[in-house]
């Protein structure tokens, strides 16, 4: 079992140790084989990786990489609300979900089923880039901490951005981002409409978050604290939300693929100051791609509107 504080290294790990051997692939796999053999065979591996039909590299695939995905997007609102979401694959037909219904029968009788909620498009795959530079002293080390660092360092600059995408109202920028919940969500006026039009609905309590900008936390009555409580409902505080929503995660497709690292000292990077070069700077850039994606069906989210 891997400590959750290790999780998503070994894909650092690659990246950093073939950054230290002067991007020599085989120095590095030479380097990993003994001590670290799941980082050595994926070097090995990444030397022919091509991309696959969905547009996305065959290294996607491979378990280092797909864990460093898993562990960043965790760290964000849709991944903590991916365990009560639909998890369906990318490219998915969303019309397979063609309608559900319950009811207590006598015998003989059919169920009623309702429509499906969603519409004809499929689950679209995204990318999402984060770069973290270092100096190349630090690098060449390639220790547990160093790369622990990196690895920190990827997932706080990726869930910044993944979270305010997914807390927006933005529309979907097709072959880009996604659209953000809040983009047509329906609005209550106070605390107790909130939850009333969440229900009203068709949502279920049972499987809906309560999302919480940080002000909003800190100023929360007794009143409202207790109501929290009393109904169970999970509470998710974000630097990125603005306002107080319920997101009901069973009505959210959600998934995340992989996050694939490409460490360089070539490139001439674009900063807020100017551009740097790597090269001159004696330091590396490790570029983070993290696969991911989510769409909203039907009215699965209710917000508080702007006071």
């Amino acid at each position: 079992m891997i400590c959750k504080n290790m999780k998503g290294v070994s894909a650092v790990r690659a990246a950093s140790v073939l950054a230290s051997c002067k991007f020599s692939h085989a120095d590095a796999i030479e380097m990993t084989k003994r001590n670290d053999p799941a980082v050595s065979k994926f070097l090995e591996k990444s030397i022919v990786a091509g991309m696959t039909t969905d547009n996305m590299p065959s290294l996607v695939a491979e378990p280092i990489v797909r864990e460093l995905g898993e562990y960043i997007f965790s760290q964000s609102v849709p991944g903590k609300l991916i365990s009560s979401g639909l998890n369906l694959p990318f490219g998915a037909k969303l019309q397979s979900i063609s309608g559900k219904g319950s009811k207590w029968l006598k015998e003989a009788e059919e169920i009623p089923v309702k429509e499906g909620e969603v519409n004809e498009s499929a689950l679209k795959l995204c990318k999402l880039g984060a770069i973290v530079m270092l100096n190349n002293e630090l690098i060449k080390f390639s220790t547990p901490g160093t790369n622990s660092a990196i690895r920190d360092l990827i997932t706080s600059e990726s869930v910044k951005e993944i979270d305010k995408k997914f807390l927006s109202s933005d529309q979907e920028v097709a072959g880009v981002s996604p659209e953000g919940v809040l983009n047509g969500a329906d609005e209550a006026e106070n605390f107790i409409e909130l939850f009333k039009k969440h229900i009203a609905n068709g949502n279920t309590l049972a499987t809906s978050s309560l999302i919480l900008p940080v002000e909003n936390a800190l100023q929360l009555t007794d009143a409202e604290f207790w109501q929290i409580e009393l109904l169970r409902i999970p509470v998710i505080v974000s630097e990125q939300a603005d306002r107080m929503m319920l997101i009901d995660a069973q009505k959210l497709i959600i998934n995340v693929e992989a996050t694939v690292i490409t460490p360089t000292d070539e490139a001439v990077i674009k900063t807020e100051s100017g551009a740097v070069s790597l090269f001159q700077n004696d330091a590396t850039a490790f570029r983070a791609i993290t696969y991911c994606g989510w769409q909203k069906l039907d009215k699965a989210v209710t917000v508080l509107a702007k006071s």
